[in-house]
């Protein structure tokens, strides 16, 4: 039966183990949950990035996918280890301090491995810092289990030293998301390969009209490119994506719509305007 795909059983725990679930670094890291594994809070993801090599990420609603682009593009963080697995012999224990029950498959009884959502591994000032991050729907924080759940996850990274933090839907910019994955996707676009004359041409030529400034839209800015270098329909567009993709050029990544932006309100961060 289709229900029983997610069912946890003590086989599938040690499958688990086997597999090196929860283990590794950068490209190696293999989440202890995949999309595959459990039903999604909402939308599932699967995102690749150069940050981590490439690897697939497993993000189980849209918060975690959000929370995940947040953390990709500090430019502090090293890895993002999502469906991070806590030691079940500490957890239970915790739970029993707390005097809530520790959570249990409820088809099977076993006791099931509770997750971190997204571990954030940060260098800062010669530093290592590590983030643990729940990332959760408000209205779930309106429910006495889920803050029990939660409350055994804040007490094992307090345990460890760790500074726990929550992520919800209300603290996490839509507009900022959606642009982030644009920027996401273009760096699957182009981060393998070397661009093309076309691209490197189209790119310096915008750089050349951001720097000029303007009150128009940006938009119109990257169809002058175009016409003037006699670029392909699009070429604009992709250049100004790869800009800021490379941090070669700033805007506010917090409003719906990019291109809109007046080419005034764009900051070039180097000097490579030629």
């Amino acid at each position: 039966m289709a229900h029983g795909r997610y069912t946890m059983t003590e086989a599938k725990q040690r499958r688990f183990e086997r597999e090196k679930r929860g283990q590794g670094d950068g490209p190696n890291y293999r989440p202890y949950f995949t999309v595959s594994d459990v039903p999604s809070r909402g939308r599932s993801h699967r995102l690749a990035c150069a940050l981590t090599g490439w690897r697939t990420h497993h993000l189980l609603s849209d918060n975690e996918c959000a929370a995940f682009l947040e953390a990709w593009w500090d430019i502090n963080t090293r890895d993002v280890k999502e469906q991070y697995p806590l030691p079940l012999k500490e957890t239970v224990s915790i739970a029993a301090r707390l005097g809530v029950k520790h959570p249990r498959d409820s088809r099977s009884g076993v006791l099931l491995v509770q997750t971190t959502d997204l571990v954030v591994i940060k260098k800062l000032d010669g530093k290592t810092l590590v983030h643990p991050v729940a990332a959760k729907d408000e209205k779930e924080l309106l429910k006495d289990r889920v803050l029990e759940k939660l409350e055994i996850e804040r007490v094992y990274w307090e345990e460890q030293g760790i500074h726990w933090g929550l992520a919800t839907n209300e603290g996490l910019n839509a507009n900022t998301s959606k642009n982030l994955m644009m920027l996401l996707e273009t760096e699957n676009d182009i981060g393998c390969r070397e661009l093309t004359d076309r691209e490197v041409d189209a790119a310096n030529a915008l750089l050349v009209r951001i720097d000029r400034g303007g009150a128009e839209a940006i938009l119109t800015a990257c169809k002058e490119v175009e016409r003037r270098r006699a670029l392909r329909g699009g070429d604009g567009i992709r250049a100004l994506r790869q800009l800021l993709l490379t941090q070669r050029v700033a805007c506010d990544l917090e409003v719906w719509q990019i291109l809109d932006l007046p080419v005034e309100s764009f900051q070039i961060l180097d000097s490579r305007a030629e």
